[in-house]
């Protein structure tokens, strides 16, 4: 193949094909793993959540090899109250909405960075990083 530029020039060519049948591999992977952890009515938050903590723990190897830190500790020990806090806030938010009618893109986008302001410190703690 290699000596006649006519196959050469084909050989090429498969090759970039048979490269692009496996780019999606991951793609889809991701889709099963969100189809897997989706709970009817779930929020962004909850599964951006998830996501990070199946992350974790497959980067790590398994759920025995997770080192529970103080940081972590600390964080999940505060995670109730964090919780009641956030709640307390979307009522809050959702009194304001009342009185001033966001368009659906800009509430979208507060929401967006609302949550990944919530999983900052879950993530500086498990060292990822919220894009």
């Amino acid at each position: 193949m290699g000596t006649n530029k006519a196959f050469s020039k084909v050989w090429h060519v498969v090759k970039m094909l048979l490269v692009l049948s496996h780019g999606q591999a991951s793609v889809e992977r991701g889709f099963s793993i969100n189809k897997e952890l989706i709970v009817e009515n779930q929020k962004e938050a909850s599964l951006v959540a998830q996501r990070l903590i199946v992350g974790h723990i497959r980067s790590v190897g398994s759920v025995t090899n997770v080192q529970l830190t103080k940081e972590l500790l600390i964080s999940v020990s505060g995670a109730r109250q964090r919780y009641h806090s956030y709640l307390d806030d979307q009522k809050r938010a959702n009194k304001g909405h009342t009185k001033s009618v966001k368009s659906p893109d800009v509430m979208k986008t507060q929401g967006k960075n609302n949550s990944r302001q919530a999983l900052a410190p879950l993530c500086q703690s498990a060292s990822f990083e919220v894009h």
